[in-house]
């Protein structure tokens, strides 16, 4: 039996600094280890925050607030679904400024789990 799945839900304004971020879940493992972070919701973004259908630049998939549900629209949001529990995260993210969304907001952003 796996255990049932952790959703991470942040939004971050500085995208350099969520890269980095984003690479330490990589290495926490909690994005996956392929070129396209497929346990995330959004459009795939390169490292510029442009979307992309070129595999090779997708970065990560997010999308920006729209000012629904509560959102920011100066804001990126990401939801990330992993099976790491949070309790074994060895850094804090708000240290990379992601700061975490409600699931409300985030929806309103980028939609849900089908």
């Amino acid at each position: 039996m796996t255990a049932a799945p952790f959703d991470y839900r942040f939004k971050f304004k500085d995208l350099a600094r969520a890269l980095t971020a984003m690479a330490a879940l990589r290495a926490a493992g909690i994005l996956g280890t392929s070129a396209i972070p497929l346990n995330m919701l959004g459009d795939p973004r390169d490292s510029s925050g442009n979307t992309t259908a070129d595999e090779a630049q997708i970065a990560w998939l997010g999308r920006r607030g729209t000012g629904d549900g509560g959102s920011d629209p100066a804001s990126w949001y990401i939801h990330i679904r992993s099976e790491v529990d949070p309790a074994s995260l060895p850094f804090s993210p708000v240290d990379y400024g992601l700061t975490p969304s409600d699931p409300a907001e985030s929806a309103a952003v980028l939609g849900v789990w089908a």
